[in-house]
C-alpha cells in the first residue's frame, strides 16, 4: 500500500469525475473508490485501527451511492443494468450508504424485464425495518404481473424477505396468502416453494398457510412445489 495520506490524496483528486456525464468515467472513479477502501478498511492487511477504517468508509464510500444511483435512470438501458449489477456487488460491503436510495429501485413499467429482475434484488438485499413494508408491498404487486418471469421472481423475494426480517415475516405470509388465493398455477407452485422455507425458518407460527396450499394442490404440478 501507497501511504494513507497520499491514497487519501488521489481518491480527492477524481471524486469529482463521479459527477461526470460519462457513465465510463462514474463506474471508473467508483472502481478507484472502491479499491481503496477494500485497501484500506476492508483488508487484514491493512493497519489502521477499527474507528479509523470506519471513519474512512464513511467519509468516502458515501461518495458513491449517489452516482451509481443516477446511472440507474440512464436512458441506455445496458447502462442501467451495468449499474445495477455493480450496486449488487457493492451492497455485499456498503449496504447502508445504499438503503437511503431504495426508492430510487422501484420497478418501471417501461422497464425490459431484466432490468425488473436486477431491481428486486437490489430492493430486497436493501430491505431493512424502516422500508420493509414498501418493499414487500412492491414485491406484492410485482407477483400479480402478466410476466410470469417477474411474477415468480416477486414471490419468490417475499419469501427471502420474510426469512431475513422476522419483523415483517408475518407480512409476507399474508401476502403469499392472498397470491395463493388466485389459484395462478405458477404463482401457487413459487408460493409453495417459499412457504416450506418460512416454515423451516418460523416452526410452529405459519401453519395455517398449509390448509391454503392443500386446498390449492390441483394446481401443483410442477415437481419441485
Amino acid at each position: 500500500h501507497m501511504p494513507l495520506a497520499e491514497a487519501e490524496a488521489i481518491v480527492d483528486r477524481i471524486s469529482p469525475f463521479l459527477q461526470s456525464n460519462n457513465p465510463a468515467v462514474v463506474l471508473s472513479a467508483v472502481n478507484i473508490v472502491v479499491n481503496f477502501l477494500q485497501a484500506y478498511c476492508n483488508s487484514r492487511a491493512s493497519k489502521l485501527p477499527p474507528l479509523q477504517q470506519a471513519e474512512l468508509e464513511k467519509r468516502f464510500g458515501g461518495r458513491i451511492a449517489g452516482p451509481l444511483v443516477s446511472l440507474t435512470s440512464s436512458l441506455r438501458f445496458e447502462m442501467r443494468y451495468v449499474a445495477l449489477r455493480t450496486i449488487r456487488v457493492i451492497t455485499q460491503r456498503y449496504r447502508d450508504h445504499l438503503v437511503p436510495h431504495v426508492k430510487a429501485f422501484l420497478v418501471k413499467f417501461d422497464d425490459p424485464v431484466y432490468i425488473k429482475l436486477e431491481k428486486i434484488d437490489v430492493m430486497v438485499s436493501l430491505c431493512n425495518r424502516s422500508n420493509a413494508e414498501l418493499v414487500v408491498a412492491e414485491l406484492a404487486e410485482y407477483a400479480n404481473e402478466v410476466d410470469v418471469e417477474l411474477a415468480r421472481k416477486a414471490v419468490r423475494s417475499l419469501g427471502v424477505v420474510a426469512v431475513k426480517n422476522t419483523t415483517i415475516a408475518a407480512q409476507c405470509v399474508e401476502r403469499l396468502v392472498a397470491l395463493i388465493d388466485t389459484r395462478v398455477s405458477y404463482i401457487v407452485q413459487e408460493a409453495a416453494v417459499v412457504v416450506q422455507q418460512i416454515l423451516r425458518q418460523y416452526p410452529a407460527t405459519y401453519e395455517s398457510i398449509i390448509v391454503k396450499l392443500c386446498r390449492a394442490l390441483d394446481v401443483l404440478d410442477d415437481p419441485e412445489s
